[in-house]
């Protein structure tokens, strides 16, 4: 018969058969030790019995401390990963808008168009304009054709837009949801023309006309005139909720609304249609106004990264931070 006797290590409870080491000519109790760790346990020796409860809980508190410290890189490397994404579409908009010009005489596509017929008003956005260029779906030639594109064409082209709706057939042609695609086009063409003297001779919309014009197609304003004043300066497109890039002929306060720090509509002022989605996660409404934000397609086809505040100027005043009169 064998003699067991308890060896106390590390919490965990080892017993060694005496017969056996000194038969094997290991006498020396730490030396048993080592050699029943290093044996198969087929030997007879029990082994160790697992991990106890505190050393699983110190390699739980290990992982959930290595999550906490790489979770936000990986976050803010998907939010670059998708800031990339969206400057990219919008350069594949700015070739669209050149092929639309290079198509129709020099002209670019009016920001929205409406005309009166006889029955009914039909409708064009900048984005059914260019569409055709975008795709190779075949179009009917309508506003509507860009519920058909969802998800599928540069158009929708920003990962961080935040209206993700499935396109519903059971809504209105027009809806928002549908037609929609988180850009809006600036429609001031000139904005000198605009913004200083009041004029709207080169107002690239018909939004503003109420009732439409009839049979008159509207709001198409010559690419040489947005690229009169500094076209790499001038901004286009930009990120939005809408499809019209709006701002108030006001100079730009600490007041200026923007999404999505602040609800609002068109009719109310200081405002510029655009939205940063691009803003790292912690930032907050000041911080955004003065750092880049948003993503924005300027008139000579580059793209790039700005704050509200520059895309502001960018439409309002391109090329100088403010008009003459501006506080």
């Amino acid at each position: 018969m064998g003699y067991y006797i308890s060896y106390q290590s590390i919490g965990s409870l080892w017993n060694i058969e005496l017969d056996w080491f000194t038969s094997n000519g290991s006498e020396n109790l730490l030396e048993a030790y080592f050699m029943c760790n290093s044996k198969p346990s087929s030997w007879g020796g029990r082994g160790r019995a697992g991990f106890t409860l505190v050393e699983l809980l110190v390699v739980i508190g290990i992982i959930a401390l290595l999550i906490s410290i790489l979770l936000p890189a990986l976050q803010s490397a998907r939010k670059q990963a998708n800031t990339v994404k969206c400057l990219s579409a919008l350069r594949q908009i700015g070739n669209a808008f050149e092929m639309y010009a290079n198509e129709y005489k020099g002209y670019w596509p009016s920001a929205r168009d409406r005309v009166q017929t006889a029955q009914l008003s039909t409708q064009h956005a900048w984005t059914d304009l260019i569409a055709k260029y975008t795709t190779s779906i075949p179009l009917s030639g309508g506003y509507q054709d860009v519920a058909k594109l969802r998800r599928s064409s540069v158009l929708w082209g920003c990962p961080e837009y935040s209206i993700s709706d499935d396109y519903d057939a059971s809504l209105a042609s027009g809806s928002a949801t549908n037609v929609y695609t988180g850009y809006a086009m600036q429609y001031y063409g000139d904005a000198d023309t605009y913004f200083i003297y009041g004029s709207t001779a080169n107002l690239g919309s018909s939004a503003g006309t109420s009732p439409p014009p009839v049979y008159t197609r509207s709001g198409y304003v010559k690419a040489t005139i947005y690229k009169k004043h500094s076209g790499s300066q001038h901004g286009l497109i930009a990120d939005s909720q809408i499809d019209l890039l709006q701002i108030s002929n006001v100079a730009w306060t600490t007041s200026t609304m923007f999404w999505p720090f602040d609800t609002f509509t068109t009719a109310l002022s200081p405002i510029i249609c655009v939205e940063a989605r691009h803003k790292k996660r912690t930032m907050n409404k000041a911080s955004a106004a003065e750092n880049p934000s948003l993503n924005m397609l300027f008139c000579d086809g580059h793209a790039a990264p700005v704050s509200a505040h520059d895309a502001f100027r960018a439409v309002r005043s391109p090329g100088r931070d403010k008009l003459p009169g501006d506080p």
